[in-house]
Parts: structure tokens; C-alpha cells; sequence
């Protein structure tokens, strides 16, 4: 996986994790996606932070997939629901889908060991 942005630590620990994967159309809806998604990642990141974003070179090279912290399942869904009231991350959601194949979301929950507590 190749880094759009480095990861970051979350400020806390005792998350739950979002892991969101697309994959693009053919013929560059990857990359129109990536840079519709940075430009409106300032506004989004006003409801929560991202760990991470990156792009694949194995596997399937037309994905990306980033990671957001959450301190529990219930902040997740209201972050989320405050985003969707913003102008900017409504706009957003009116092209970005348009250059997606697919997208999967799996929750996680960090492993006793995991860094990521």
C-alpha cells in the first residue's frame, strides 16, 4: 500500500475502527475519486480524524482504503450523520460515488497487542 496520507496516531486510545475500501471505475475514477476526497477531507475531518489513506499496488491496483478512529459505534454514527449536514461533504457525495465500482466497510477492534489501543 502506498500512503495518500501518512498514517497518524489517534489522540486516544479504546477506539473502534472503520476500515473503508473503494475500488475505482476503469480508466481513472480511482484517481478523480482520491482527488475529490482530499480537497473535501479538511471539512469531513471536522466530525472525526483519519488514521490513514492509502492506494494499492497489489491485488487490485484501482483501490483505496482508509482507516477513521472513533471512541465508540455510537460516536461513529453521529460524526457521521454530522458530516452528511455539511454543504461541503454533501457536495462531495453528489460525485464521488459516480467513480467507484465499490466500497466495503468493515468495524475492527484493536487486538490486545495491537499499537493501535
Amino acid at each position: 500500500m502506498n500512503a495518500v496520507r501518512p498514517p497518524v496516531a489517534p489522540a486516544s486510545t479504546g477506539n473502534v475502527y472503520e476500515l473503508r475500501n473503494y475500488r475505482g471505475k476503469a480508466a481513472g475514477g480511482l484517481k478523480q475519486w482520491l482527488d475529490a476526497f482530499t480537497v473535501v477531507l479538511p471539512e469531513r475531518e471536522k466530525y472525526s480524524k483519519i488514521v490513514g489513506l492509502w492506494t494499492t499496488e497489489a491485488g487490485q491496483p484501482n483501490e483505496a482504503c482508509h482507516i477513521w478512529a472513533y471512541p465508540s459505534l455510537n460516536a461513529r454514527a453521529e460524526a457521521r450523520g454530522n458530516a452528511m449536514k455539511d454543504p461541503a461533504w454533501q457536495e462531495f457525495l453528489g460525485k464521488g460515488p459516480g467513480f467507484l465500482e465499490e466500497m466495503h466497510s468493515t468495524i475492527m477492534l484493536p487486538a490486545p497487542h495491537s499499537p493501535l489501543q
